[in-house]
């Protein structure tokens, strides 16, 4: 009726307005017309609108609700439809109208709660207490929503309790609430939204994420969500990141490298999986290549330098590995492993000064450490090869320890070696194997040490336990390899398991080991093939930049190409 009402007076305005413009032909400028334009849309808001708020029906505050409804863009204009809508069923409205009040109440707090809900999911809150804050005004406005349940409508069942039950578990699940709660929420949820797959991947997504410690059954879930909405960026996040903690890298790393060159961003997680993948591969480079992309602070996150530290070790960058060391070490000074490692490789460059250094600095943090006074007496041992005295004090009282530190011991062992006393050498390994009888490091030594002292039969039974060990360990085969091919003793050279166990070396480090080249060739020309010998020890001088080594591997080769087999003396073992 008020709509019918409302057009008759706005065709009679009309029609007296078209009269108007017909009677008023010429010009008056004291005619209100010349005063002011004519507005409709003014006329028409002044008759649409009572002239006060008494004035106003339930009717037209509904109405205003309904039309501020289709323009809405603001949580401003949510909270102002709430009141239009709480208005007109307070100034009273049919039962019908009500009803549609009360559902536009309903709809609009739903949305509200999706939205900080939303704010939550993407992490958008700066601070626990504005998680608390958002979290609260979401779960206040799902308890409201149960304010406009009709007389036979439940939680579980009403118009929007999928969308209910959907905001309710990302609310509980993004503000820390008990998982038990999150779990109850989630499942009901899912019951609710099994047709809503963007829903339902989301989720799947918090059940993996939050609710889901096993790996596998992690990767089943975001497997499912991703399945559902491969589009959510958090659901390829999250299924990315389970494919990479199951040692998928492949698969993690097909998804994300097609994403490199469309985005001038890439997430650092994505670049942390590259890295893994390429490291995976073998390929050092590129895994230190993705290390280096990453912001800060992530960059200068102590086990990304770790990580960054190791590839370098693979690519046998010294410089790189003294320079990240140097950063781990400023971010953890007392990192001792960091120090010994610099002082190896400053040993390894003969800069015994320096690497005493790092060994002084590691004993300031640790000054009764038995190995790291056995690192320090070893450089010394290096530095002055004339004066071993204070060392095989130091190792004398070590062997006096019956738990000493299987760590000193190894590098006691080490200082023995540089010292030429194969004696003691026996004992220090002997000493470390009583603590550890599978120790690989003295294990691996040990026939070195039995050839020198010439107990062959020995030395034989210490390879044999080696291979026993680890059959497949290139080292083990090499060297054993050595002394059946090259042993000056004839009783104990053997050219065909010679042979055999070379080539399996060599097929183990795919034929670019020079040394192990220099093995297989010595172990062919045991066996009188001189030719293959040649061949194999050219390859080897080929790829080999090394200038001893180079030096070595000539003079193998005019060996051979007098079809001379090589010959190495017992006290020759350690040159």
């Amino acid at each position: 009726m008020r709509n019918t009402l409302l057009f008759i007076v706005v065709a009679a305005v009309l029609g007296a307005g078209a009269c108007f413009a017909q009677d008023v032909q010429t010009d008056d400028s004291n005619s209100p017309a010349a005063e002011e334009e004519f507005s409709l849309d003014k006329l028409m808001a002044e008759l649409n609108e009572p002239e006060t708020e008494q004035e106003k029906t339930g009717t037209d505050y509904l109405d205003e609700a309904m039309a501020l409804k289709l323009s809405a863009t603001t949580l401003k204009d949510i909270e102002r439809i709430l009141e239009l809508s709480q208005k007109a069923i307070d100034k009273g409205l049919s039962a019908e109208e009500e009803k549609m009040a009360r559902g536009l109440m309903r709809l609009t707090l739903l949305q509200r709660a999706a939205v900080t809900a939303e704010i939550l999911r993407d992490g958008r809150a700066e601070s626990e207490k504005e998680v608390s804050i958002i979290a609260q005004i979401g779960m206040m406005d799902l308890q409201q929503v149960k304010d406009t349940f009709g007389p036979k409508e439940t939680e579980k069942e009403f118009d929007g309790a999928d969308v209910y039950w959907y905001v309710k578990a990302l609310l509980l699940a993004y503000s820390g609430q008990d998982n038990k709660d999150v779990a109850k929420a989630v499942k009901t949820a899912k019951k609710l939204n099994s047709e809503n797959n963007a829903r339902m991947a989301q989720l799947l997504f918090i059940e993996a994420t939050l609710l889901t410690v096993d790996q596998e059954k992690r990767l089943d879930l975001m497997t499912k969500a991703y399945e559902k909405d491969s589009e959510s960026e958090p659901v390829k996040r999250g299924y990315i990141l389970a494919l990479a903690r199951n040692d998928k890298l492949e698969e993690a790393a097909k998804l994300i490298l097609p994403m490199v060159g469309e985005e001038e961003e890439i997430d650092p997680i994505y670049m942390l999986v590259l890295s893994d993948y390429y490291r995976k591969q073998d390929q050092p480079e590129k895994a230190l290549e993705w290390l280096n992309k990453l912001p800060k602070p992530a960059a200068d996150n102590i086990e990304i330098l770790m990580t960054k530290f190791y590839c370098a070790v693979k690519m046998e960058d010294k410089r790189q590995m003294l320079d990240i060391s140097m950063n781990i070490l400023n971010k953890e000074p007392d990192n001792i492993e960091m120090r010994v490692l610099r002082a190896k490789l400053m040993m390894e460059d003969k800069k015994y000064d320096d690497a005493l250094q790092e060994i002084n600095l590691a004993l300031f943090f640790e000054d009764d450490s038995s190995f790291l006074q056995m690192m320090k007496s070893l450089i010394l041992c290096y530095k002055d090869k004339a004066n071993f005295d204070d060392a095989r004090k130091a190792i004398d009282k070590l062997l006096e320890d019956k738990e000493a530190d299987v760590r000193a011991l190894i590098v006691a062992r080490d200082a023995a070696s540089v010292m030429k006393d194969p004696d003691l050498m026996l004992k220090l390994s002997q000493a470390v194997l009583k603590q550890d009888e599978k120790n690989k490091y003295a294990l691996s030594l040990l026939p070195s040490v039995y050839i020198v002292l010439k107990q062959y039969d020995k030395a034989v039974e210490a390879f044999e336990k080696n291979l026993e060990l680890e059959p497949e360990n290139s080292t083990s085969l090499n060297n054993y390899s050595w002394f059946l091919s090259t042993i000056a003793e004839d009783a104990y050279r053997d050219g065909k398991k010679a042979l055999e166990l070379a080539l399996k070396a060599a097929e183990a480090t795919e034929y670019k080991q020079s040394y192990i080249l220099s093995t297989l060739a010595a172990a062919y020309a045991e066996t009188g093939d001189f030719e293959n010998a040649i061949k194999t020890v050219q390859k080897a001088l080929d790829d080999e930049k090394d200038e001893k080594l180079t030096k070595e591997l000539k003079d193998e080769l005019e060996s051979y190409q007098q079809n001379k087999p090589i010959r190495q003396k017992a006290e020759d073992w350690f040159k």
